[in-house]
């Protein structure tokens, strides 16, 4: 039987075409990972600490940047409103009010995009060194450049539906999160769209919601540990969860481009 033509970064690819769960399953431990994560971290902290301090770098530049411009247009926006209402107060307001709306919008958008550059660039170096892979922390952003686009949408549409579920529930809210958590891995390491990554990452975390919730809980509690230390603990606790979130992953979901051979048949190439 003939393999399937691989189609490039996947987005013409329905889920229901490429193996996400593990054929072999494998077990995880909440704690266990944690602890498992210490050694990894230790052994490769040029990588892991490194690909942290560069991913936060360039969220600290796309702050400034929109902290800059919300202040120029915030400071413009009221100039020329003060301006407006001097002849028309209900013009000068309307101004205001759009302006202020455009901004923030503006801002809101920068911010996303700096946050799923960082946590994207951040993911794709942990998780190769998870998998035993070489990391150049100059080189691998450029490797990111394919996902740009379906890890933003990814974003939004999360960040959309985190904020429909809190309208719902407070609970509703961390089942959407818990659920949609592993759709950036997903779009990184299976090629397929930010949509048939949420879709995709609600199935493999079926039966594990509350596992993951336990992993959260502990691994916050880690973090505030981390904190403590002026914040400096936290160049070992972040690596440390992210390589402790890479392998439960690697856990529930087949690594890699495990495409199938048809949509029924479980053989996979790699």
């Amino acid at each position: 039987m003939s393999k399937p033509v691989r189609i490039p970064f996947g987005e013409k690819l329905s889920i229901d075409d490429i193996q996400l769960k593990r054929i072999v399953p494998k077990d995880y431990e909440v704690i266990g990972s944690l602890q498992d994560s210490y050694d990894v971290v230790k052994s490769h902290a040029s990588e892991t600490i490194g690909a942290l301090v560069v991913a936060g770098g360039v969220y600290f530049v796309f702050y400034i940047i929109s902290y800059l411009i919300s202040l120029v247009g915030i400071l413009g926006t009221m100039g020329v409103g003060s301006l407006l209402t001097e002849a028309n107060e209900t013009l000068g307001t309307i101004v205001m009010v759009i302006g202020m709306v455009i901004i923030y919008a503006i801002a809101f958008t920068l911010m996303m995009v700096s946050q799923t550059l960082a946590m994207g660039y951040y993911l794709m170096c942990t998780m190769r060194v998870v998998r035993g892979q070489n990391v150049d922390l100059g080189k691998d952003y450029k490797l990111l450049k394919p996902f740009i686009k379906p890890l933003i949408v990814t974003s939004f549409v999360f960040t959309l539906a985190f904020m429909l579920g809190m309208l719902a529930l407070i609970v509703g809210s961390y089942v959407v999160m818990l659920g949609c958590f592993f759709a950036q891995f997903l779009t990184i390491d299976k090629n397929i769209s930010g949509i048939a990554a949420l879709k995709a990452s609600w199935r493999i975390t079926e039966g594990h919601k509350l596992n993951l919730l336990g992993f959260f809980l502990v691994a916050n509690l880690l973090n505030m540990v981390g904190m403590m230390a002026c914040g400096l603990g936290l160049f070992i606790t972040i690596p440390m969860t992210m390589v402790a979130v890479v392998t439960i992953y690697d856990s529930l979901v087949e690594p890699g481009n495990a495409y199938l051979y048809n949509a029924t048949e479980s053989q996979v190439f790699s």
